[in-house]
């Protein structure tokens, strides 16, 4: 999950928010980042551009990486489900009474 493919995101820069006065209006230094196939977004508004694209880009990673692990556990809950509902009970004597 470390590389994921440049075909795979869109890359968007933009002028950022808040306070920089005519600096930020002219400077497009904030940068999302889509991945396309998931939907999943990341954000980051720093000073510089590349700054910006390096945060978006970690964050972007930390949020597919859980999303794995999430779809991972709701598998791995799905079969357990399964396997609890499915598989015959055996009942058992008490003869030690």
């Amino acid at each position: 999950m470390d590389s994921i493919p440049k075909a795979d995101l869109r890359i968007e820069t933009m002028r950022g928010t808040g306070q920089g006065g005519q600096h930020r209006n002219k400077t497009s230094s904030a940068v999302r980042i889509t991945h396309t196939p998931t939907g999943i977004t990341a954000y980051a508004d720093e000073r510089s551009q590349h700054h910006s694209r390096k945060i978006a880009m970690k964050t972007l990673k930390t949020r597919l990486r859980q999303h794995n692990q999430r779809l991972k556990d709701e598998k791995k809950k799905a079969r357990r489900d399964w396997a609890v509902h499915n598989t015959p009970t055996i009942r058992t004597l008490d003869l030690l009474k």
